[in-house]
Order: structure tokens, then C-alpha cells, then sequence
């Protein structure tokens, strides 16, 4: 890259194009234009992720701006290089001008998206789908495949890797909500990538299920995978799973924690996908209620039925409590239900 010219001046931030986001890759909550993508996706612009933009909120507010920010002169404005939530801020608390570095030369794409990413190297990092929407940028900037996996998937924090490129640049595809969710709680790509698959439809019923809650990585893994598996056998789209009335109803309930309707939705879901495993488990239940024990008797088999072992629990405060318990394990233990209970387990070995 050639060496550029600067000057350091005052800048009217009314001269700033603000709404050219060519250099702009964040996707952080509380900025002016993540508050309008937000609501036009119906999502909430709050976020734990908006500290960082409110604490340098609070920094400008009362020592200014001291970091200019970097501009190209525009015919009689100036486009933004790197500094785009700082002039946001600048214009939010009413300032007249910001410092600046401008260059008068005219920078094509592919360079201005360079400087961005040289300037902020050292001391910014970026979600998953941030780093992709890097990547379809210097795409839409004309640059070939081989420079950006060779040069620029680096700077990102990307390894080396076609794979990896054809991946990450897709993330483009997304619905704008979908991006502002998974950057939201910072949805790494090998969880998310499942979902470039998915249609459009299954997309947004993603967006209204993960919206509402808010799992964490290992929850929106299972979701995802549970959904697609189901899908599988029922031959139809995971949207049309997660779209079920029973789950819909399910989400929109109150009196609910996030949590819990997310152990819920699971639990509907995973008889659909493992139906002959369920079935098993509900006749075992039928067997162990008809042998009629005592709320201190307990009698369990493995979970995943790799053995057949049977284990029983007694509890009594006394001998005579205890003596009673084991006399009804004894006429339970003799019971047909016990019969066919070791007998089903026997043949699941």
C-alpha cells in the first residue's frame, strides 16, 4: 500500500456522510444505525454486548474526543475511514466538530477497507458474523479469493482456509436481524453456519425462537441440530418444526423463565426425534407405577438403557418404616410387572 497523506484538522460533523457504511463492521449495540436495524428486525437494542460503545460514550462526553478519527474528502463533504462510532457519538451529545486525519486522495474500496482494518488491528476484535460481513465486503470490493484468504482472513483473526472463506462470506445472506442476534450473543460460525442452510422461512422462525430464548452456544447448537434432525425424518424444513403450534404457544406463555421454556421446547421435541426411544421410556414408567411402591421406595434403570442393571432406593426413618418398605418391594419384585420390566430390559441388551 502506498504511502497516504494526511492533515489534521477540525471537521464539521455535519459534513460527514454518516449513512456511507462501506468501512463500518460493527454490528455493536447502541450505535445510531444498529438502534435502526434493530427496530426495523423487532428486536431490542439493548444488549450486553453495548457497554463498550456506552463507556466510550461516556469518555467523550466528558474529555472529548482525543483518537481523531480518519476521513477522505468527498467532493465537498468527507467519507468515513475508520471512527464511525465516534462520529455517531459526537453527533448524539450536540458536538459541532470532531478532530480528524483527512486525506485528499481518492481511495478506492479495497484500500479504504484496508486502512480500517490496519487501524483498528491492535486493539479491536470482531464477532463471527462481523468477520464475515468483513470478508463479503472486500468481495463486493472486487477483490479476488486468493488475496483475501492470503491477506485479509489474517488480519481478522481467520486461519488460511478456503473453507473458512466460503463460510464466513456467506453470513451476508442472513436476514439483518438474524446477523444483529447471533453477534448479540456472540454465536461462534460453527454453530451458526448450520443455519446458512436453512430457508429464508426456517430463518426467520430461527430468529423469533433463539429471539425469544436467548439460550447459550451449546443450547442454540441443540436446538439447531434437533430441528434439522427431525426434519430429516418427518421430510419437511426445520422452520416447520420450530414452527408448531405447541411450541409457538409454548414460547409465548408467561410466568416463565428464558430457561425454562427452552427445557420445554426440548422436551417436546425430543420424542419426535428419537420416537422409539420414547416410546421405551414411557412403557418402562407404565411398568414401574404398576408396582405400586411407597413414596419412599424408588426404583431406577439406566438412563440410556446401556445395561439392564435395576437399582432401588429405600428411605424409612425407623425399623418399622423400613421393615413395611422392604415387604412391598418383596410383593412388587414378584409382580408380572416386574417380570416383563427385567424382561425388557434383558432383550435391550
Amino acid at each position: 500500500m502506498k504511502s497516504i497523506a494526511y492533515k489534521f484538522v477540525q471537521v464539521a460533523l455535519t459534513k460527514i456522510d454518516s449513512e456511507d457504511r462501506l468501512t463500518d463492521f460493527s454490528l455493536l449495540a447502541g450505535g445510531a444505525d444498529y438502534s435502526r436495524r434493530a427496530a426495523r428486525s423487532g428486536l431490542s437494542s439493548s444488549s450486553s454486548r453495548s457497554s463498550t460503545l456506552d463507556s466510550l460514550q461516556d469518555s467523550i462526553d466528558v474529555i472529548g474526543i482525543l483518537h481523531p478519527v480518519v476521513l477522505m474528502k468527498s467532493g465537498d463533504g468527507y467519507k468515513i475511514i475508520c471512527g464511525h462510532r465516534r462520529v455517531a457519538i459526537g453527533q448524539t451529545l450536540g458536538q459541532i466538530e470532531i478532530p480528524a486525519r483527512v486525506t485528499e486522495s481518492d481511495l478506492d474500496p479495497e484500500t479504504l477497507l484496508a486502512l480500517n482494518l490496519m487501524e483498528n488491528r491492535a486493539h479491536r476484535s470482531y464477532s463471527d458474523i462481523e468477520k464475515g460481513r468483513i470478508l463479503h465486503k472486500l468481495v463486493q470490493a472486487g477483490v479476488n479469493e486468493e488475496m483475501i484468504i492470503g491477506k485479509y482472513m489474517p488480519i481478522v483473526g481467520l486461519e488460511r482456509s478456503k473453507k473458512l472463506f466460503q463460510e464466513f462470506s456467506r453470513v451476508a445472506d442472513f436476514a439483518t436481524g438474524l446477523q444483529l442476534l447471533l453477534h448479540e450473543m456472540n454465536v461462534p460460525a460453527r454453530v451458526f453456519c448450520s443455519l446458512l442452510k436453512w430457508s429464508a422461512p426456517s430463518q426467520n422462525i430461527a430468529l423469533k425462537i433463539f429471539a425469544a430464548l436467548r439460550p447459550g452456544v451449546n443450547k442454540w447448537r441443540e436446538l439447531i441440530e434437533l430441528a434439522e434432525e427431525i426434519a430429516v425424518i418427518e421430510k419437511t424444513s426445520p422452520g416447520e418444526i420450530l414452527a408448531r403450534a405447541e411450541i409457538q404457544t409454548l414460547i409465548a406463555q408467561n410466568g416463565l423463565e428464558k430457561h425454562e421454556k427452552y427445557d420445554r421446547v426440548v422436551q417436546l421435541l425430543t420424542p419426535l426425534r428419537y420416537p422409539v426411544l420414547h416410546d421405551l421410556r414411557m412403557k418402562i414408567a407404565r411398568l414401574i407405577d404398576q408396582l405400586s411402591l411407597g413414596s419412599r421406595s424408588k426404583i431406577r434403570v439406566h438412563e440410556s438403557f446401556e445395561t439392564d442393571e435395576i437399582k432401588i432406593e429405600i428411605k424409612g426413618r425407623d425399623r418399622k418404616a423400613l421393615i413395611e418398605e422392604v415387604e412391598r418391594l418383596e410383593n412388587a419384585v414378584k409382580s408380572p410387572a416386574m417380570e416383563e420390566l427385567l424382561r425388557l430390559l434383558k432383550r435391550l441388551e
